[in-house]
């Protein structure tokens, strides 16, 4: 059922925008028989289909994140990965012409998505890090962390903007705010196959998440070697979001408020979760993008200041909640 929404609403968000097309002419450029093919199949389709690839990965990045930190605050963008991962692409924005390493547009995406896993991967490890008090993480500790890390990745994107010219500090800040602007066929095929790889790693790991969320001590005993899933896992949810923040810039809180939604909606068996996090995530973040193009016609709000919106007073709830849990603890 799930699959079915999502399929209605990608077909209903090739519909929308500043260019409308009427669902009657979707079929009619399927088969090339309009003026409509080439808005649906060079711009709308890989913008649409993008969106639901990067939905599912950060809600997949989040959800496992949330399992093997055990904090349900846990997610990409909170943990500085985001950041991280947009602060070395602005670097590579600032390098490449001085450098003149490539002219071919797909190459610079790639390079940028390199620089961008690099970034996110530090961060990550960064957090991690600091975050351990007396060889375990703590929650205060970690979300703290994260603080300080976007902090400082954000100083850094603010001395690029300082040294960068106007072309190169449009580029900062479409990364900042986050946009599916500029996607094409072949970042999509990348964000496709990244999707798939993280889907089915979490699925083959699925009764070892189950168990991370039982603690590390006990998760060990139970034979789940625990800092090997923890470098497979985080060394792959860096490289999905690194890869994703590359190419659509920051968008945050989908990694936090999705797996929460579908907890509540299909408990927390992984085996379960991680499907539904894939399918919902994608459906949110399509819809995300929907709004962001056609709320402000014929301007376009990025996609970032939508997903905040969503998802900030969710933020507050949860910290609400666990304020609550820590008192009558």
């Amino acid at each position: 059922m799930t699959f079915v929404v999502l399929a209605v609403i990608i077909v209903w968000a090739f519909t929308e925008g500043a260019y409308p097309v009427e669902w009657n002419d979707v079929m009619s450029a399927v088969l090339g028989k309009n003026e409509s093919a080439f808005v649906l199949f060079e711009i709308r389709m890989p913008r649409v289909i993008g969106a639901a690839a990067v939905g599912a990965i950060l809600g997949m990045s989040g959800l496992s994140l949330q399992a093997m930190m055990r904090n349900d605050l846990a997610e990409p963008s909170l943990l500085g990965i985001s950041s991280g991962a947009a602060l070395m692409a602005g670097i590579a924005i600032i390098i490449m012409p001085i450098i003149q390493l490539t002219s071919s547009t797909d190459m610079r995406g790639m390079l940028m998505a390199l620089f961008a896993f690099i970034g996110a991967l530090s961060a990550v490890f960064a957090v991690q890090r600091l975050s351990r008090i007396q060889h375990r993480v703590d929650v205060q500790q970690l979300i703290l962390t994260g603080v300080a890390i976007n902090a400082i990745c954000g100083a850094g994107a603010g001395v690029l903007s300082y040294l960068s010219n106007d072309e190169q500090l449009r580029s900062i800040t479409f990364w900042t705010l986050g946009s599916f602007g500029g996607l094409n066929q072949f970042k999509v095929f990348v964000l496709l196959c990244l999707a798939f790889l993280l889907f089915i790693s979490m699925r083959w790991n699925a009764k070892q998440l189950n168990l991370m969320t039982l603690g590390e001590y006990e998760a060990m005993h139970l034979g789940v070697s625990v800092e090997k899933l923890k470098r497979r896992m985080i060394l792959l949810v860096s490289l999905c979001v690194g890869v994703a923040v590359a190419f659509c810039g920051i968008i945050g809180f989908i990694g936090l408020v999705i797996p929460h939604i579908v907890r509540l909606l299909v408990g927390s068996n992984h085996e379960w979760t991680v499907p539904y996090v894939a399918l919902i995530g994608a459906i949110v973040m399509v819809l995300a993008d929907m709004i962001s193009r056609t709320v402000v016609l014929p301007s376009e709000l990025p996609v970032g200041i939508v997903t905040a919106m969503m998802g900030a007073p969710f933020f507050i709830h949860l910290l609400r909640k666990n304020q609550r849990r820590n008192q009558i603890c």
